[in-house]
């Protein structure tokens, strides 16, 4: 098995859905689905991965080669046929002989999700908690029984937001509740009889709590992320999200990578500090 394996992997159970976790693997047969419906990630028999056009059944992409940031080399070791994530997209493949993969220089081995987009874009994303309602719980980015607030999206008041046994609600008192399956409050944001009466997940990353005149009595605190959006999961953490591109199919290049600054000593040199001083110059 490669050095750079990881000791421990999940095989991928949600079938169907637009996200594999990271640490998981998919094998043969176990497709992602856009959310949308219209494009389909499959990894074949013959151990190919390839993204198919549902309506007109034709592949329209490929993982080789051929794919920009992307590198092939030698299958070391007895490995079965499967795709992992493991900060990069790694696809084993006995049939050729071959793993390929996403290049990235990321280091985001246990946050990197793969997705299919809804215009067909294969994405890496490294997804980042900005704010939990209990840090102790963990988190769980692109779970299938998640319920996501996208950004500009307000919450109807006196609505269940559904996860698994928790429900999310915004009372009609202005509070902003998580409830367990037997409507005990397990967590709130303590807004009730302030006069709220909005909670919406802006574009720039931060969930606020308005009253009607536009008065803000609670916030995450999470502005300046913009793209941001919010889930309450199934194990009833109430959660804002960031997702990162850090490879895609199309769209996408890594960032410059800025070579280490030089130090420059009284004594006009660039090596070591040397003996005499202790000071220097960093541009």
């Amino acid at each position: 098995m490669p050095a750079y394996y990881p000791k421990h992997t999940d095989p991928f159970v949600q079938v169907g859905a637009s996200k594999m976790p990271a640490l998981q693997t998919l094998v043969q047969g176990q497709y992602l689905l856009s959310p949308n419906g219209k494009y389909q990630l499959l990894l074949q028999e013959d151990a190919n991965l390839a993204i198919y056009h549902r309506e007109t059944g034709k592949a329209i992409w490929i993982a080789d080669g051929n794919q920009q940031y992307s590198q092939t080399v030698a299958l070391e070791g007895p490995l079965g046929m499967h795709l992992l994530t493991n900060g990069n997209i790694y696809l084993y493949d006995p049939i050729r002989g071959r793993v390929w993969s996403t290049k990235n220089l990321y280091d985001a081995i246990e946050r990197t999700q793969l997705s299919i987009q809804d215009d067909g874009n294969l994405v890496v994303l490294d997804i980042r908690a900005l704010w939990s309602s209990n840090s102790r719980l963990a988190f769980t980015p692109g779970a299938f029984d998640a319920k996501v607030l996208n950004a500009d999206q307000s919450m109807q008041i006196a609505v269940p937001y559904p996860a698994g046994e928790f429900k999310l609600i915004f009372q009609a008192d202005g509070n902003l509740v998580v409830y367990d399956r037997d409507m005990n409050a397990v967590w709130n944001a303590g807004t009730h009889n302030k006069g709220a009466t909005r909670a919406v997940m802006q574009s720039d990353g931060n969930f606020v709590i308005y009253t009607d005149a536009g008065v803000a009595v609670w916030n995450t605190g999470t502005q300046g992320n913009p793209g941001a959006y919010a889930q309450i999961q199934s194990n009833g953490a109430f959660v804002i999200v960031q997702d990162k591109p850090v490879w895609a199919r199309f769209g996408w290049a890594p960032e410059p990578v800025r070579p280490p600054r030089r130090v420059f000593y009284p004594d006009h040199s660039t090596g070591p500090l040397p003996l005499f001083g202790g000071i220097g110059w960093d541009f």
